[in-house]
């Protein structure tokens, strides 16, 4: 088992800033809805808030722990979405390529309870 304490390696990307009132306004409400996680729960990421490259979008990921205190991004670039970023779930994934288990650190709040009847 790895456990990953900083983000995946990410691509560059251009982000364009945008949206309307209601767009902004829904995913906030998204963001802010509440989870109650708890370990060996399958979450997967909520709709439009992924802001890592991995795990991919409706993939179910194992909580690990619940942080009773987050910890806060570690990157030190005011411009990066991760900038003190509270991860408040650890996370474990398999890699894709060698099947190894793999552990992150996320923000919580971005993640919803897997729907295992898919």
């Amino acid at each position: 088992m790895r456990d990953v304490n900083t983000s995946p390696a990410r691509k560059c990307r251009q982000v364009v800033i945008g949206g309307t009132q209601e767009q902004l306004r829904d995913a906030f409400a998204q963001y802010e809805r509440p989870a109650n996680f708890k370990a060996g729960d399958l979450v997967t990421w909520k709709p439009g808030m992924k802001n890592r490259n991995f795990p991919a979008n409706g993939a179910p990921v194992v909580v690990i722990q619940v942080l009773a205190e987050p910890v806060f991004g570690g990157t030190n670039y005011e411009g990066s979405v991760e900038f003190r970023e509270p991860l408040t779930l650890r996370i474990g994934c398999l890699d894709e390529n060698d099947g190894e288990f793999m552990v992150f650190h996320v923000d919580g709040a971005r993640f919803e309870l897997y729907d295992t009847a898919e």
